[in-house]
């Protein structure tokens, strides 16, 4: 069933994404639906033209859920993805090394773990048409000494894909579509021998 609250989120995103010419980061707080967000980017590329497509997680059981949502999706908007796009799986580890690819969509799925000096390199070494990150929070600060110089998260993300919607935690939980949260603290003092 159809959560009009998240339908408006994930539509906006992919509005504020068109406006951005194909290329930004939603921050988008847990639960909301970032991953349909994407899958309407992919809806709005050339269909049946032969290009790959490109979804690139953190781990390999990320695919998992991914075809879960692109299941969903198919149910809630009656568009066969795999019947007009050509979308593969990757993880970050297994393609930062690759170079000289041509692809359409690349949507990379928990964008943080991508913005290091190492797995960008993907994102320096291939052509694509079009990029959608997802992430719920973007830690702009890291910095990574390279022999070129200092170069931190948020340039990296800034350069390769800006973000162009966020929808913040309280923002969802404020709207009642956020995942609830328990936090448990747990307190415990360490010593010689507690040391972990």
């Amino acid at each position: 069933m159809l959560n009009s609250s998240k339908d408006i989120i994930q539509k906006q995103a992919c509005e504020a994404w068109l406006k951005a010419g194909k290329k930004g980061t939603f921050e988008i707080s847990t639960g909301v639906g970032k991953s349909i967000a994407a899958l309407h980017c992919l809806s709005t590329m050339p269909r049946g033209d032969g290009k790959v497509h490109l979804f690139l997680a953190e781990t390999n059981s990320r695919e998992d859920d991914l075809n879960k949502d692109i299941e969903l999706y198919e149910k809630l908007f009656g568009l066969r993805i795999r019947d007009h796009y050509n979308l593969i799986f990757k993880c970050y580890q297994g393609v930062y090394n690759l170079k000289d690819y041509q692809l359409g969509l690349v949507i990379a799925d928990e964008f943080h773990n991508g913005l290091t000096p190492v797995y960008s390199q993907f994102f320096y070494n291939n052509t694509y048409d079009a990029i959608v990150c997802l992430s719920a929070t973007i830690d702009r600060n890291t910095k990574y000494e390279l022999p070129t110089g200092t170069i931190s998260k948020g340039d990296m993300l800034d350069e390769l894909a800006p973000v162009c919607y966020k929808y913040s935690i309280n923002q969802s939980l404020s709207d009642g579509i956020g995942r609830q949260l328990n936090v448990y603290i747990i307190q415990q003092e360490l010593d010689s021998i507690n040391k972990t």
